[in-house]
């Protein structure tokens, strides 16, 4: 069996769509899906999430891969979509008193906090509840102190650091990113280094996508499918050594 995994933040999870269409529906219309058909593999994967870090999507991953047979493994391909560097998560402790262990090594999902820097932070385990920047000083220390070149040699970390875990487990991979890739931003001291890398769309400037609206850059049902397409055209570009 084909597997595509997935992952991402909003623009592979669905944001803007979500509003005018049930689960089921926007499951069936983000790009992840529309690429599994045109790949025509039998089962797509989406470990997104909505406002989720470059951070969570090394960790999501590499928690799907420790996970899976080796089977499983040779059958996949991976496609990550990365979101804006200046996102991170932290790893709150348990609500439960009895649970409260600094040293506590289990990993839950929902004890993973999503912060916007500047923004605002998603509580663990109450991704629809918004605590703003001014009520928490998590988020406002991250504020205060995040800048643009820290958040350049964070993401050269994960990149890096997927593509080794994918290599190592032998998993093809591809990188794109939803507003152009980061990299052709880089100083060209490391450029070089940079393209190295599995990206689709680097030769690229931005993917035309019909859009939610105006106001929400997100694209549409439309714009998934045509996102889809792009990135079906790259991969077999792609293979033919092309790009």
């Amino acid at each position: 069996m084909k597997t595509l995994l997935t992952n991402g933040c909003s623009w592979t999870w669905g944001g803007g769509i979500d509003h005018y269409m049930s689960d089921e529906d926007r499951i069936k219309n983000v790009w992840p899906h529309h690429l599994t058909n045109l790949l025509e593999y039998d089962n797509n994967v989406n470990l997104s999430m909505g406002c989720g870090s470059n951070q969570r999507i090394v960790r999501t991953t590499l928690d799907w891969i420790l996970k899976q047979d080796r089977e499983t493994l040779d059958n996949t391909i991976a496609v990550i979509q990365w979101s804006e560097p200046s996102r991170y998560e932290y790893y709150s402790k348990s609500t439960v008193p009895e649970k409260h262990n600094n040293w506590d090594w289990e990993n839950h999902d929902n004890d993973w906090a999503l912060i916007k820097a500047g923004c605002c932070i998603y509580p663990p385990g109450d991704r629809n509840h918004v605590i703003h920047k001014e009520e928490f000083h998590q988020s406002q220390l991250r504020y205060n102190t995040y800048s643009d070149i820290e958040g350049l040699y964070s993401f050269i970390t994960q990149f890096t650091a997927l593509a080794t875990i994918f290599e190592k487990y032998n998993i093809e991979y591809y990188y794109w990113n939803a507003l152009g890739v980061p990299i052709k931003y880089f100083p060209d001291s490391m450029k070089d280094y940079a393209f190295g890398f599995n990206w689709l769309n680097k030769n690229h400037d931005l993917w035309y996508y019909e859009r939610v609206s105006k106001e929400d850059i997100h694209p549409d049902e439309h714009g998934h499918k045509r996102i889809a397409h792009y990135i079906f055209e790259e991969i077999q570009s792609f293979n033919n050594g092309l790009l």
